[in-house]
């Protein structure tokens, strides 16, 4: 073992602490198969368990559902040894203590490899740090071979007991423990599982059956890719919002060029971690029906958007206290010019000092108290950009759903405008084209929300809204003065009404 994997190894057992994993693996190491039966009130212990696969999942998802409150990570968790071809060895685990047994040590197996990811960097180590000689020679350990997971759980054990923590339970092969599959394709398969399982535990997401097409190597490159992407993204936060201390983009403050030019140093990182990846289904730009990695200007627009994010945050927590219009302006400014602003940023070559002086321009623009001065067919793109930012990555449950109903009436909110400043050359076909362009950003949107089986309803959703608008109107005695500008408004109106119905209808 090389100095740096033990200096890796210490700092991985000294970051134990920064994660809710550990503590729920000591609670259960100490529990022994007697103890679990009791906590799940299984009524025999000594006799042959009738149905061991559903003892086996019961027990396992009774610990793992104490860690992972994201049904979603914990049914990947349970799964994932099936999705490789195990099953359960009905021939060795003949009786519940067995089987209990098993599922306990797979799940402290698991809980293990979902931690590492987040524990084999310190939150000291910088980006450009992250792809050491010790965290390759982890890798490999964990990846070669049982006899190199068997030699890597020595060598843990032994850190662990000298700093007074208890091994008796630790078993990093013990994520397949008490399950069966071919001998020619155990060992690629366990190898995959533990794969699957650390990239998962990044939260970056990936299409399942890449991973399955990658060699062993491949999946070593493929692990310290995501790896390294986590730990930057998470070390670009903490830089921007400071994440408990302070940070160089606490408002009123934005930065200085030492701050801009760290961010797009870790920007490269990763840039440089993403071009590694190969299943990677995550940093990836639809474009006419074709699947492309981000350019460049993506990359520095994700960063744009995360001191956009940061900043609309402070917003939030400020209005709560009374209203901020300086950082209102400048909030609106940084959405409003992301387009501009990453294309001066593009052509630059001292990006962080262009960066600075950029956020500098406009946190004076705002001072002046002067509204972006946006065209309409702008703010329309950059609308329906909000919404696709805003559902990319999201599991319907985490969609912020009063933000997508702003923006949606947003996006139709600048459809009004776009018309009304080309009434005139739209003449007789304003209402005409107005629906036209209602109708395929209603697809656009609800195609997005994976809700395309609800845009046959649409017309007659919208029709409903702009019937009860015009009953409203001749109560009012409104109805025969609208004019061509009012009944554009009320069209979009009745299909922004429509589609926000049908988000509603369709989450629910």
């Amino acid at each position: 073992m090389s100095a740096a994997l033990d200096s890796l190894l210490r700092n991985m057992v000294n970051n134990l602490h920064l994660t809710w994993l550990h503590r729920v693996k000591e609670k259960w190491a100490q529990k022994s198969p007697l103890e679990i039966r009791d906590d799940l009130a299984i009524s025999s212990y000594s006799e042959t368990s009738t149905e061991p696969e559903d003892l086996y999942e019961r027990v396992k998802k009774r610990i793992l559902s104490e860690a992972f409150q994201d049904t979603q990570i914990l049914d990947f968790v349970l799964d994932v040894e099936s999705w490789a071809g195990f099953s359960l060895d009905r021939e060795t685990l003949d009786t519940a203590e067995s089987v209990i047994k098993a599922a306990r040590d797979s799940s402290i197996a698991t809980l293990w490899l979902m931690s590492i990811p987040r524990i084999v960097v310190s939150p000291a180590v910088v980006p450009e740090d992250i792809k050491s000689a010790g965290l390759t020679e982890l890798l490999r350990l964990l990846l070669e071979s049982k006899e190199s997971r068997d030699k890597l759980t020595g060598v843990l054990a032994a850190v662990l007991e000298s700093k007074g923590m208890a091994a008796e339970t630790l078993n990093l092969e013990g994520v397949v423990d008490g399950l069966k599959i071919g001998d020619t394709f155990r060992e690629s398969r366990t190898r995959l599982v533990i794969t699957l399982i650390m990239l998962k535990s990044t939260e970056i997401p990936f299409d399942l059956d890449k991973v399955f097409s990658l060699e062993t190597n491949e999946l070593l490159e493929e692990v310290i890719a995501y790896i390294a992407a986590m730990h930057t993204m998470s070390t670009m936060r903490r830089e921007i919002t400071g994440m408990g201390g302070r940070s160089r983009f606490e408002w009123p403050a934005v930065g200085d060029t030492g701050s801009c030019l760290t961010l797009f140093s870790h920007l490269r990182v990763l840039r440089n971690a993403v071009s590694n990846m190969k299943a990677c289904t995550a940093f990836q730009k639809t474009s006419q029906g074709n699947r492309r990695m981000w350019t460049e200007r993506e990359f520095i627009s994700y960063l744009v958007d995360e001191l956009t994010s940061h900043y609309s945050a402070t917003l939030k927590k400020l209005e709560a206290r009374g209203a901020n219009r300086e950082l209102a302006a400048f909030v609106e400014y940084l959405k409003t010019e992301n387009y501009d602003i990453v294309s001066d940023l593009l052509e630059s070559k001292n990006r962080g000092e262009t960066l600075f002086e950029e956020l500098k321009y406009y946190r004076r623009a705002a001072r002046t108290g002067e509204a972006p001065d946006v065209r309409p067919e702008r703010r329309f793109r950059i609308k329906l950009a909000d919404i696709k930012n805003s559902i990319q990555g999201n599991k319907p449950k985490k969609v912020n759903m009063p933000q997508l109903v702003d923006l949606v009436t947003e996006a139709f909110d600048a459809i009004t405008d776009m018309i009304i400043g080309n009434i005139e050359a739209l003449g007789s076909d304003a209402e005409k084209f107005t629906e036209t362009l209602c109708f395929e950003t209603s697809q656009r949107v609800l195609g997005l929300l994976n809700l395309d089986d609800t845009i046959g309803d649409l017309p007659w959703v919208a029709r409903f809204i702009s019937e009860e608008a015009v009953g409203v109107a001749r109560q009012d005695q409104r109805e025969e003065t609208l004019t061509i500008d009012d009944r554009v408004r009320r069209i979009s109106t009745a299909f922004a009404g429509g589609v926000v119905y049908m988000i509603v209808q369709g989450y629910n």
